[in-house]
């Protein structure tokens, strides 16, 4: 499933490598954002301004469409959405937020304004709603909700520089990039308390982190893979392919897979 500048959803089939086209949906204005899916249900959002959700098993028949509150319209939507426990998580280009009952496609409470476009996709974690933006606020909100702190943890993180890539979260921690170095944060106080000193990379990071197993990936410029230690930022283990790391490497049991920009795919051991 994917949309495309010319407005349209495309459903294809993966048992065939995609290439036979199961329907299309014209939504009128580009797709850029990756949908999510929920049971039979796909929901797209558009870069004019409206959410809509489909039946996948249905031809793509339309069964709702969401384009705001009267307080807070929806503005063009060009970063993923993120769908949690009923809940679909728009990031509109204008800094709001809004959160979609995927039942029915009504608004589940009024937008919550992030001062900043969203970077990434909003992050719903351990009960929590982690948005960062680019004006280098990281804002928590307990998930399924538009306002409020999480209970045990602060309500807005501020960063040194803008978000250009989304951060990862795993037990309590938010691990965010700063050009070549990665940087761990504590919820419960927002400092960079977790790690004696942030990782740094010695080259730009060109990925966004993954944590799995206990360690954070990342990939940079200089075609390095890095493995880190979670608890303390300490180099577990790096491999160098020779081109520019261009997509968050994916981990599955015993092997960890990478892009780089060259258009190769590589499979390394694992830990």
């Amino acid at each position: 499933m994917f949309g495309s500048d010319d407005g349209r959803l495309y459903a294809r089939d993966a048992l065939i490598g995609g290439l036979s086209t199961l329907w299309t949906v014209d939504l009128g204005d580009p797709v850029v954002a990756s949908p999510v899916f929920v049971d039979d249900v796909v929901v797209a959002a558009t870069t004019g301004g409206r959410v809509v959700a489909l039946a996948a098993e249905d031809q793509g028949r339309e069964l709702w469409s969401y384009t705001g509150t009267e307080g807070s319209p929806l503005g063009p939507v060009d970063v993923d959405l993120a769908y949690a426990d009923g809940v679909v998580y728009v990031a509109d280009r204008e800094g709001r937020v809004h959160l979609v009952d995927v039942a029915d496609g009504t608004a589940v409470c009024e937008p919550f304004e992030a001062f900043g476009p969203v970077v990434g996709n909003p992050i719903v974690a351990d009960g929590i709603t982690y948005l960062p933006t680019t004006t280098g606020a990281l804002h928590l909100l307990p998930a399924g909700r538009c306002s409020g702190t999480p209970p045990g943890v602060v309500p807005q993180i501020g960063t040194s520089v803008a978000f250009q890539l989304p951060p990862a979260v795993a037990n309590g921690v938010v691990y965010a990039l700063e050009e070549q170095r990665l940087l761990a944060y504590d919820t419960r106080d927002g400092q960079l308390s977790v790690w004696a000193i942030p990782y740094d990379a010695g080259s730009r990071i060109t990925t966004a982190p993954l944590v799995a197993d206990g360690l954070v990936y990342i990939g940079t410029q200089d075609g390095r893979v890095i493995a880190v230690d979670a608890t303390d930022g300490t180099e577990v283990w790096s491999f160098r392919t020779g081109e520019p790391v261009a997509a968050t490497p994916a981990v599955v049991p015993g092997a960890v897979f990478v892009v780089t920009g060259d258009g190769s795919v590589w499979a390394l051991a694992g830990r």
